[in-house]
């Protein structure tokens, strides 16, 4: 992993995180350092990928379930995940609706990697 970037003090929410490349992906960024917020419809894979988070970086993700399809959803995920950490640097998004949050894209800093 020498080759990859450290995400400490990063701030990440990563959607689809209750199983798949996007429970890896947070794994993997609790690896890294970052501190996460994953959510995802099934609340115990949610819960198990929550415990490998932890193991990575020793600190307890924000877990928030729910239906990305559901735009009110979107908006308080995005809400509730900055008003726990202060501020969001890393979206990782698994599905194409979180991407679509209201249209406003002078909103959001995209960088894609």
């Amino acid at each position: 992993m020498s080759s990859i970037s450290r995400l400490d003090g990063k701030i990440a929410l990563i959607t689809g995180a209750s199983s798949g490349i996007g429970a890896g992906t947070a794994i993997l960024f609790c690896k890294l350092g970052a501190e996460v917020a994953i959510t995802g419809r099934n609340i115990d894979n949610l819960a198990k990928t929550a415990v490998e988070c932890e193991n990575g970086n020793g600190k307890k993700p924000f877990i928030i379930s729910g239906d990305l399809a559901n735009e009110d959803f979107v908006k308080q995920l995005v809400e509730e995940t900055v008003k726990h950490y202060g501020k969001l640097d890393i979206l990782a998004c698994e599905i194409i609706t979180l991407c679509r949050l209201g249209n406003k894209q002078d909103d959001f800093n995209v960088t894609t990697i």
